[in-house]
């Protein structure tokens, strides 16, 4: 069962979802959370950027990631390129309730495609990690604090 906008209001309540920080009239939506982007974000390192052929999971070299900022004039995704990021807030979840994060329709419409969308399990804890995807013919400039994506959540029985 999906909960409606005064479960999750109730819920929030009584401590079953945590989010935070978390502005109930800017990011509640009806039936929908929305969170927003946060200046933080992660690449590989330049240094190994160039001549890679492959990724390799057994290499951890080419596995491991750098943390970076967004800055205040915005971070720009290339084409055909991968933006991982995360949110700004951090959400916790009663083993009770389960999570689907969807992608903002604006965003889709830009060809930036959420790559990890579908469900969270019941009981999360922690910010929301974001993979992006650009399928767009031109670079899409994005910026901290904007609204990436919206969660639904789910009654687990």
């Amino acid at each position: 069962m999906i909960l409606s906008e005064n479960k999750i209001k109730e819920s929030l309540e009584n401590g079953l979802i945590e989010i935070e920080p978390f502005d109930l009239e800017y990011q509640l939506n009806g039936i929908f959370v929305d969170l927003t982007l946060s200046e933080n974000f992660y690449r590989y390192s330049e240094e190994i950027l160039y001549p890679v052929e492959m990724l390799d999971l057994k290499n951890p070299y080419f596995n491991v990631l750098e943390k970076d900022r967004i800055t205040d004039s915005g971070m720009v995704i290339e084409k055909n390129k991968i933006f991982i990021a995360q949110s700004n807030e951090y959400i916790k979840t009663d083993p009770s309730i389960a999570v689907s994060i969807s992608p903002k329709l604006r965003l889709s419409q830009m060809g930036l495609h959420l790559i990890n969308a579908g469900m969270i399990d019941a009981g999360f804890e922690g910010n929301i990690t974001f993979i992006l995807y650009n399928t767009n013919d031109f670079p899409v400039r994005i910026f901290k604090d904007m609204k990436i994506c919206h969660l639904t959540f789910h009654k687990v029985d």
